[in-house]
């Protein structure tokens, strides 16, 4: 039951993904000015006296979104094939696989929406973002054993 909940929760994530890339260019923009001035708004409260978010810095928004989906997008996958009972090694390798495959069909459906485009520097982003997320995983996985262990231990 929990592996289909885990494989469910990864295809959600991927329709989501697939969802926000077939925005047309108008609502994708207006929905990552929004996040902008969010943020902008909440770096005012924090630190008023520093300008920390510009009224440009929409497009770094953009790409820090493409690296944060895919890196959830390598997490839910590792915790998936984990359930899968595969081995760790193929378990990065096939995540890091279907997150570039991902990036690159999300990437080409792009181009399909209504004045979007493909852009390898995304596809670029959306890989560093899963790799990191894949590596996060395995870290924070190694991290609780061995904290669990010293805790069996004692």
């Amino acid at each position: 039951m929990r592996k289909i909940f885990l494989f469910s929760v990864v295809i959600i994530w991927m329709g989501i993904i697939f969802y926000l890339s077939q925005q047309p260019a108008s609502v994708s923009s207006q929905l990552s000015s929004n996040v902008a001035h969010t943020i902008k708004q909440a770096a005012n409260v924090v630190a008023p006296e520093t300008n920390i978010i510009k009224d440009d810095y929409y497009i770094v928004i953009r790409k820090q979104a493409h690296f944060l989906v895919y890196f959830i997008l390598g997490i839910l996958l590792m915790q998936y094939l984990k359930s899968t009972r595969l081995n760790l090694l193929p378990s990065m390798a096939l995540s890091l696989v279907i997150c570039v495959v991902f990036a690159i069909a999300d990437e080409t459906l792009q181009l399909f929406a209504l004045g979007r485009g493909a852009q390898v520097r995304d596809v670029f982003i959306d890989t560093v973002g899963a790799s990191i997320g894949i590596i996060g995983y395995v870290l924070l996985s190694k991290i609780r054993v061995f904290i669990s262990r010293l805790n069996s231990s004692n």
